[in-house]
């Protein structure tokens, strides 16, 4: 083990460590913390106006004004005496000595615990309550206060604080820090061993349970430290009302104390702060301002405080992450915290109603349709009554046929499907198809084939198929065709998927191959077939209709035109062949694309979504607490972003019935929870995993509702792989049946500079009216996970607090287990960093751990032990980061690859953000395991970037396509109430289109004003293309009537 200065290293590049016991801290902890502090804040018998209750509040109070800050609300007592605390810890060093390594022991615990006296030679130690009462018998004069400011106190030097051996823990005797122990639960106990001072004399003790932690120089402004106006008091103390005053730390224990004076200065600094601002100080205030105000205030004086931060001037991440250390001096001082939003916007309250826990147990809020839709697909949800069905409200129905008429929706839904289905649910499509005779022959003149639906026959009589084909062309003896295909060949309504296409009497065309003419011969039947329609029109006595194209090899549906109905093979030569072009006019700026975000967590995908400048996020709606508060606090600057804590079953029940606003936006992403798809999850049939799924319905009625120009879905592969039935695909079929344009992708973070393997299923939906992004080209070469950390200092595994880089801790510490007789931290050390990627099972089997350890690796069960186990298993320095997932759980055999490639720890938090392509000035709110499971949450950030870049291009496309009209109503939607008089019918969609071709080469400022683009429409559109000369795209095979829009991957963000 390396000397501890090799972990706290001084001035320029300190490692700041605060012991803490981080990895056992759960979000019921925090909860806790956070209802204690709500129950002072409540509590009426503290009275910031009563002179009484100030002297019970703050404690100490001296001339040079200090503040109590709060364990709970009353001093911790305990019942056992000091004997036998010195007994306790006698017998837990024994154990520690057989566990830890002799450099463990000097690096992380008091020289009782490693020295000689640990063995029964302690030297002779009188009880702290002797020696108080010694003391006290020499302070006579101090009985009676010369000042009412004054209080009684004694110096304490060659002090250390250290977890006590009744702390149900596994860091019991190990050193911590004074932050934590001001910040711990009730049932947590600290000692302090050192030597008291008073007049010359010099009495050492032991085992003195402390009680509080106070200091002074708050609102002073002229002073500069808290150095030297510390203290603690302890029960027995506290009992004879007096304070301990820390002078010098014993030389185990100097680093702790170091690392505490920096955060307790920034706590004076941050409380001075608000002092001299008054009121109204939030937490973008502390990216720059504060740190202006306070060079200014002190200057020289803390050049060396401000070095051991690396001169930083964005103080946020550390206030983030000691929230509750500045809360509780706040709230000693002012008893009140209604001044500032800092203190919401960090959460340290308690909400009366945990809209996270309840939403796990409601129901689902649908709309009709979708319920309809889902239930008949998903018996088992009618059966466990998951879903609630919400009617509309007049208005609603109103602002929904605004939204088809502008985005030309077909009308698909609206037209009666029990006709199109019998009683075994097979379509009419199927059915003719099913009953057409393959020996039928056809009596018509060539010409009176074209555009036709027909029937044609592939193979012999005897071995044959029977497949629907548009005819494009055609001789006395040949035709030329265009593939028709089925909804079930598609991505919709296959039995193998257990999917239902709602309509039973639409076609798709296909890409299929159609190179080869077809004899005339083969045509064996005549199907009316309303083409480029949205129904089988009566008048042309249809019994089907086709309007969309189906292009198997990108997964996509689009809106059919005839001119471009080519197959795949074509479609390469025929995008060579757009002859118009337009010259980009740099005067010409669009306004942002408006989102609403479901899901939205702590902001992951908002922030990358939105980071190229194509879009901005209006509405964003999460149920947890944490999240949204990072989600705000890395959004600060857009100060139009509604956010809605609740779960998205009470918005959307809110906009169906009239009781929420409903604005109009034109994109709505959505990252729904995927536990209940995650291969991850090992019961998946549950009721709690069903319920889980049941939010993709959720997410698909809030389209149906708000029918925005784009919606974007992300969530795991699986989602859409091997399930039956398949909620991913009959989301799809809704999309698809309500109009929609859509793009099926899997994404992989590693392939698009990223720096993880995750991989994400993306759905995306255009309107008719709107331009389809493109598929997204994987071009990078996958970047190795010893790479991204590269230039990270290292850290140690009991590192809780590091002022350098607060985010650089580890995500669970490495404890000692009493009862199994094992300490982590050494297992961890045998397992060897070479090979890469070794783990626990790994080490055993090459005959790396100790004999005691070897017994206790075999009482572990089977999966731990089995030769592929993940538990405890390293990184593999040469590959990308495995997927960060919701739960730190080091021992899991399936997901605890989470060890340091070369250090003897977990990945720090700092290293998960940066598996997640997080910029370093991205914020985390919470406990660490809440700030894991953002992460977990989360979509990285190349894959964010890449989607916000292609639906952003696609947008503006749009824009220019659409003209004046689309654009100038898209300014003058926030202006307009969101609801008003609908247009009663929604306009048949246009049969002849050109498309418009957006190149990689034109992209725009991504800023810019927000005035729409002048275009004059014209009636025949030819292709418009949009070049460049700044970047090189390449030829990506798509013919098409939509903008297909080539997206480079994001760049890799500068490391930290």
């Amino acid at each position: 083990m390396p000397p501890l200065q090799s972990f706290f290293s001084d001035a320029d590049d300190t490692e700041v460590i605060e012991i803490s016991d981080s990895d056992d801290e759960t979000n019921t902890d925090d909860e806790r913390t956070r209802r204690k502090l709500t129950a002072l804040f409540e509590d009426t018998s503290i009275s910031a106006d009563s002179e009484s209750s100030d002297d019970e509040v703050l404690g100490p109070r001296t001339r040079l004004r200090s503040a109590r800050t709060y364990r709970d609300e009353d001093a911790r007592s305990i019942d056992s005496s000091d004997d036998t605390l010195d007994s306790l810890c006698e017998a837990l060093a024994e154990e520690l000595h057989s566990l830890e390594s002799p450099e463990d022991l000097a690096l992380l615990y008091p020289r009782k615990f490693s020295t000689s006296s640990a063995l029964g030679v302690a030297l002779p130690c009188a009880s702290e309550h002797d020696v108080l009462n010694e003391f006290i018998a020499m302070d006579k004069k101090n009985m009676i206060p010369s000042d009412e400011g004054d209080f009684y106190e004694f110096d304490l030097e060659d002090f250390s604080v250290y977890r006590s051996p009744e702390q149900p823990s596994g860091f019991k005797g190990q050193y911590e820090n004074l932050v934590t122990v001001q910040t711990s639960k009730k049932t947590e106990q600290f000692l302090v061993d050192g030597i008291l001072v008073h007049n010359g004399n010099r009495r050492p003790v032991r085992c003195a349970l402390i009680s509080t932690v106070t200091f002074g120089e708050l609102e002073k402004l002229e002073s500069s430290t808290t150095e030297g106006q510390i203290w603690i008091d302890t029960v027995h103390s506290s009992e004879r009302k007096y304070y301990y005053r820390l002078r010098k730390p014993a030389a185990g224990y100097r680093e702790h104390w170091k690392q505490f004076l920096w955060v307790a200065n920034l706590c004076k600094y941050v409380i001075d702060f608000l002092k001299v601002k008054g009121n109204g100080v939030g937490l973008r205030d502390f990216e720059s301002t504060f740190w202006r105000w306070l060079n200014h205030q002190h200057g020289e004086n803390i050049s060396s405080w401000h070095l051991q931060c690396g001169k930083k001037e964005d103080f946020r991440p550390w206030i983030c992450q000691h929230r509750f250390f500045l809360w509780n001096t706040f709230y000693g001082l002012h008893n009140k915290h209604d001044a500032h939003s800092l203190w919401n916007e960090l959460g340290v309250f308690d909400r009366p109603d945990n809209r996270k826990s309840q939403s796990k147990s409601e129901k689902t809020v649908v709309t009709p349709q979708i319920g309809d839709q889902f239930l008949r697909v998903f018996p088992r949800w009618r059966k466990l009554q998951l879903l609630e069905i919400v009617q509309p409200c007049p208005d609603v129905k109103a602002f929904r046929q605004q939204r088809i008429h502008k985005w030309k929706f077909p009308q698909k839904l609206a037209y009666r499907q029990e006709r199109y289905f019998n009683k075994q649910r097979t379509s009419k499509a199927a059915s003719i198809l099913e009953n057409t005779k393959a020996d039928q022959h056809i009596s018509l003149k060539p010409f009176e084939l074209i555009r036709k639906v027909v029937i044609i026959r592939l193979g012999n009589r005897q071995h044959y198929e029977l497949r629907y084909a548009f005819v494009r062309w055609a001789s006395n003896t040949s035709i030329k065709v265009v593939w028709a295909v089925l909804p079930s060949s598609t991505l919709c309504g296959s039995e193998k998927d257990g999917t239902e296409y709602p309509i039973g009497n639409e076609l798709f065309f296909s890409d299929q191959c159609n190179c080869e003419e077809i004899s005339i011969q083969n045509v064996v039947r005549i199907v009316n077939v309303s083409v480029f329609s949205d129904h089988a029109k009566a008048s042309e006595s249809a019994e089907l209709f086709i309007h969309c194209l189906f292009r198997e090899k990108e997964d996509s549906f689009i809106t059919a035109i005839e001119d471009e109905l080519i197959c795949y093979c074509q479609s390469r030569q025929s995008k060579k062949n757009a002859q118009s072009s337009v010259t980009r006019n740099s005067d010409i700026h669009y306004p942002k694309m408006k989102v609403l975000s479901l899901f939205a967590g702590g902001g992951l995908w908002d922030h990358s979504f939105t980071c190229s400048g194509y879009a901005e996020i209006i509405t964003a709606v999460e149920h947890d607490e944490m999240a949204i508060l990072s989600h705000r606090a890395n959004y600060h600057y857009s100060r139009d972003t509604q956010y809605k804590l609740d779960s998205v079953n009470t918005v959307l029940r809110e906009y169906l019935t009239g009781v929420g606003l409903l604005n109009h936006v034109d994109c709505l992403i959505a990252g729904c929870p995927c536990q209940g798809f995650s291969p991850l999850n090992r019961h998946p049939n549950s009721e709690g995993a069903l319920r889980n799924c049941t939010l993709l319905a959720n997410t698909i009625s809030y389209i149906e509702t708000l029918m925005p120009a784009y919606a974007v879905i992300e969530n795991v592969p699986r989602m859409i792989e091997r399930r039956s039935p398949n909620e991913g695909k009959q989301a799809i079929c809704h999309l698809v049946a309500l109009g929609y344009q859509v793009r099926k992708m899997i994404l992989r973070a590693a392939k698009l500079g990223g720096a993880s393997k995750r991989e994400r299923l993306i759905i995306i939906a255009a309107a008719p009216g709107a331009v389809l992004p493109a598929s997204i080209d994987e071009i990078s070469e996958p970047r190795a996970c010893s790479l991204t950390m590269a230039n990270l200092s290292p850290v140690h595994n009991d590192t809780s607090i590091n002022i350098l880089d607060p985010f650089h801790i580890p995500i669970s510490r490495l404890h000692v287990s009493l009862q199994d007789e094992i300490s982590l931290r050494n297992v961890v050390q045998r397992i060897p960093t070479t090979p890469s990627g070794m783990s626990l099972s790994k080490a055993y089997h090459h005959g790396h751990l100790s004999p005691s350890q070897n017994t206790w690796f075999r009482s572990l069960n089977a999966k731990k032990q089995a030769k592929g186990s993940k538990s405890y298993g390293r990184l593999d320095p040469n590959k990308p980061f495995p997927t960060i997932c919701t739960k730190i759980v080091p021992k899991s055999d399936s997901n605890g690859q989470l060890m340091h490639p070369y250090e003897h720890r977990t990945i720090s938090l700092r290293e998960a953000m940066r598996a997640m392509d997080l910029p370093k000035n991205f914020l985390l709110i919470g406990s660490m395991s809440q700030q894991y499971e953002i992460l977990g949450n989360g979509v990285p950030y190349s894959i964010g970037a890449v989607l916000g870049r292609a639906v952003g291009k696609a947008w503006r496309a749009t824009l220019s396509q659409r003209g004046t009209d689309c654009a100038s109503s898209n300014l003058n939607e926030a202006q307009t109430p969101p609801l008003s008089k609908p247009c009663s019918n929604a306009a048949e969609p246009r049969r002849h289109k050109r498309a418009v071709v957006l190149d990689e080469e034109d992209e725009e400022d991504d800023e810019g004003a927000m005035a729409p683009p002048i275009v004059a429409p014209r009636r025949h559109k030819r292709a418009v293309v949009l070049d460049d000369s700044d970047e090189d795209e390449g030829d990506d095979g798509n013919d098409s009537d939509v903008v297909f829009v080539d997206v480079k991957p994001v760049k890799r963000n500068r490391l930290v």
